[in-house]
């Protein structure tokens, strides 16, 4: 397995390895505590194309949920707990941390079983779920009264120097992470491109180097360099070797097409080499010739030689070779059970499965994770809810009618709003305002009529925050329940629960006053 320099081994075992592309906040590595909801986007790829892209969407789980992350790529939770918040890396593995020993599904349903693969990274973030952003501000509000009081050494401030005049350059805009990964994922289709017309230029160019062998009468060279055409998309080939100025019409041909005609081509060349021995092993360029048809039938120079050596016309007998196909699978009739594990995974929904499909298995993991729920097993309902997301992505979504489109949505909003339920009743209110802010923010881009679930998260956002301490922010979350069309009954529940909050605690700091001045 070949590694850029300066590339991070990961394991003891030395098969992944992590080289840092951008790095990104140094002090926000969270996503190596148990207990932090991390999101992430990614593609991997192996020396066949792209397996599997996780960019349009973020994969979310929690670090330390041994279910969860039985669910993920393998390599994946190893190189998240070494990033930061932001960074975007390169991470080189075997097979072993893909899937195990199993095999893998490209993008078009194709087995992929390569034994290395380069996935590219971004953490997009990466937050402990007890984690409140307010115990920050209360640190940084101390260090600002510290820095500031009376004690604090007075600096005194330099006398300004004259301006000097001078012209005003536009500010560079700085690249998102986003637009980064974009470009190392059109530079990675644009070196894969090149790769493959190097390969094409390769083999063209041994067949020429062989057909010069024999007119040298160098059989035996040439032989070799026809056979050497054939091997130009395996590992061992020096690319560096094929000329760049190489200019043929076949080059434009897509690759099927053209493996067949450099495979039909070298082995009638081969053929010539046998038929070129003295004595002629003809059997053998009879069996080279009819295997170099089995590529292109309609080769007129090797139905011809093959014709004038076997004193027959073989078109009658020769059969087009077929090609080993993926096996295809039948997706509207043969479709696994919607509680099968195999399918709770993001990289089974290749794009051929069709939208009831999806539809039934977002309506299966729903009443799972109602069930869960109900039950009080909130953590595994938390992860369920979150598997509704995974057959719609943006992709996918683009593709469907608007009644099927809104269904779609339906789901989304169902799986977001009730992860926000988890938080609460796991206790985790401040990672429950953040799910709720996420929540509210895809029913705003949704434009549709989704009031109901508006008002239910709202609702309990306002609920999270008073149990934060934090009223001030769960009346600012009332005024904009108030304005949803029939939310009154949420509304009025959580004016009942803040006056209860308050009254509670009036109370208690009463009590407190009264024991400690010796009145009670």
């Amino acid at each position: 397995m070949e590694v850029p320099p300066g590339s991070i081994q990961l394991t003891s075992d030395g098969l992944i390895y992590k080289h840092i592309e951008e790095e990104g906040e140094r002090d926000k590595r969270y996503s190596n505590f148990n207990g932090t909801i991390v999101g992430v986007r990614y593609y991997i790829s192996s020396p066949k194309g792209i397996v599997v892209n996780c960019m349009d969407s973020a994969q979310c789980w929690i670090t330390g949920d041994k279910k969860q992350e039985s669910e993920l790529f393998l390599f994946l939770p190893v190189v998240v707990a070494t990033m930061a918040v932001k960074e975007v890396c390169k991470v080189y593995f075997s097979k072993k941390y893909l899937v195990g020993d199993g095999s893998i599904l490209g993008l078009h349903g194709q087995i992929d079983n390569s034994d290395y693969y380069e996935a590219l990274v971004y953490l997009v973030d990466a937050e402990p779920m007890d984690y409140s952003p307010d115990q920050y501000k209360e640190d940084v509000n101390k260090y600002k009264e510290t820095a500031f009081s009376p004690e604090a050494p007075v600096k005194t401030e330099p006398k300004p120097k004259p301006e000097k005049i001078v012209e005003k350059k536009e500010p560079k805009k700085e690249k998102t992470s986003f637009e980064i990964i974009n470009e190392m994922i059109a530079e990675k289709r644009q070196a894969q491109e090149h790769e493959t017309n190097q390969r094409k230029k390769f083999a063209l160019n041994q067949l020429t180097i062989a057909h010069n062998l024999l007119k040298e009468k160098r059989i035996r060279n040439a032989r070799s360099e026809f056979n050497r055409a054939r091997m130009a998309w395996g590992p061992m080939v020096d690319l560096d070797s094929a000329p760049e100025d190489l200019n043929d019409e076949h080059l434009s041909w897509d690759m099927d097409k053209f493996k067949k005609y450099i495979e039909s081509r070298a082995l009638y060349g081969v053929a010539l080499t046998f038929q070129a021995v003295e004595p002629p092993l003809t059997d053998k360029a009879i069996n080279s010739l009819k295997e170099s048809l089995t590529y292109d039938p309609e080769f007129k120079e090797a139905t011809d030689l093959l014709k004038q050596l076997t004193g027959e016309d073989p078109t009658p007998v020769i059969e087009a070779k077929k090609e080993e196909e993926p096996e295809k699978i039948d997706y509207e009739n043969n479709f696994p059970s919607y509680d099968d594990p195999s399918i709770q995974m993001p990289q089974f929904w290749v794009d051929e499965i069709p939208i009831k499909h999806r539809f039934g298995f977002a309506e299966a993991i729903k009443e799972k994770a109602t069930q869960l729920f109900k039950s009080r097993e909130y953590k595994n309902a938390y992860s369920y809810y979150n598997k509704m997301q995974i057959p719609f992505t943006t992709k996918v979504l683009k593709k469907l009618n608007p009644e099927e489109f809104q269904r779609a949505q339906y789901y989304v909003v169902v799986s977001k709003t009730n992860s926000v339920a988890c938080y609460m009743e796991l206790g985790k209110y401040a990672q429950a305002v953040v799910q709720s802010d996420y929540a509210l923010d895809y029913i705003k881009k949704s434009k549709l009529d989704f009031d109901q679930f508006k008002a239910k998260v709202l609702y309990r956002k306002a609920k999270a925050q008073i149990m934060l301490n934090k009223p001030d922010d769960a009346n600012e979350t009332m005024k904009v329940l108030a304005e949803v069309p029939n939310a009154n009954a949420y509304l009025n529940e959580v004016k009942r629960i803040l006056k209860d909050h308050l009254e509670t605690a009036k109370n208690e700091q009463e009590f407190l006053y009264k024991k400690m001045t010796g009145t009670l």
